[in-house]
């Protein structure tokens, strides 16, 4: 049900043509048949200055109109669908399982320098030791790029870290949830958030050149759609 209210100016084109103050006011009853037809109903009503009708008379000086209009709404694929499950909050035990996962990744890291340490003069492998810290992620809401003030807060610490090792370069890649939206809109959304998170590094300092942007477009990693509407900064 959508309420409304307005006021504005009425004319007449019959002779003797008149003009009119007017207000009016109704209610929209909209009525889902299926996801793509809507089922209208308008009870709306309008009162003017009694010289409307170019009659006078009436109650209190005024004319009155009512009305009631009935019609369909039809929606040619706007492009973007709604997922089942559009909770947008990661539960603590989800977030606690992926700091876990990055903590992981991080003492592997250091693991591997203190090896390489330990034995400077062996070579018994290739190692790739990752001097840039652990990969991080920033999550986004639903249909959004925008960057909330706590991510803004935790990227600012990704900054001075990325700072502090000049001579590596980072990779920020975007992704969207398969879930919802269609393959083209998700790419140029995933983007969007890549673009969102690079602008935030270089408002603190960062310099552009050192980070690869890209977006993958709609994915299903996790099988929760929020978890996929991410993007994750990882040293090169």
């Amino acid at each position: 049900m959508i309420p409304y209210a307005g006021f504005g100016f009425t004319h007449t084109y019959s002779t003797p043509h008149r003009q009119a103050l007017a207000v009016n006011a109704g209610i929209i009853n909209r009525f889902r048949l299926s996801q793509s037809i809507d089922f209208n109903l308008d009870f709306n009503g309008m009162m003017t200055e009694n010289k409307f009708d170019a009659e006078l008379g009436g109650k209190r000086g005024i004319d009155a109109i009512v009305g009631v209009t009935a019609g369909f709404t039809f929606r040619f694929g706007s492009g973007f669908k709604y997922a089942a499950n559009q909770r947008q909050l990661i539960s603590e035990a989800e977030l606690r399982a992926l700091r876990a996962d990055l903590a992981a990744l991080a003492a592997e890291n250091a693991s591997l320098q203190n090896q390489l340490a330990a034995k400077p003069n062996v070579v018994e492998r290739e190692v790739i030791v990752n001097k840039g810290g652990a990969p991080r992620i920033v999550f986004f809401n639903l249909d959004s790029s925008v960057l909330s003030d706590k991510d803004k807060m935790n990227i600012e610490f990704v900054a001075e870290e990325m700072k502090s090792n000049s001579n590596l370069r980072y990779k920020l890649t975007g992704y969207a949830d398969s879930y919802t939206g269609n393959p083209t809109y998700n790419q140029g959304l995933s983007e969007r958030r890549a673009n969102a998170v690079a602008d935030e590094l270089v408002s603190k300092g960062v310099d552009r050149s050192r980070l690869d942007i890209s977006g993958e477009g709609g994915v299903a990693l996790y099988q929760k759609p929020y978890l996929n509407r991410q993007v994750l900064i990882e040293p090169k």
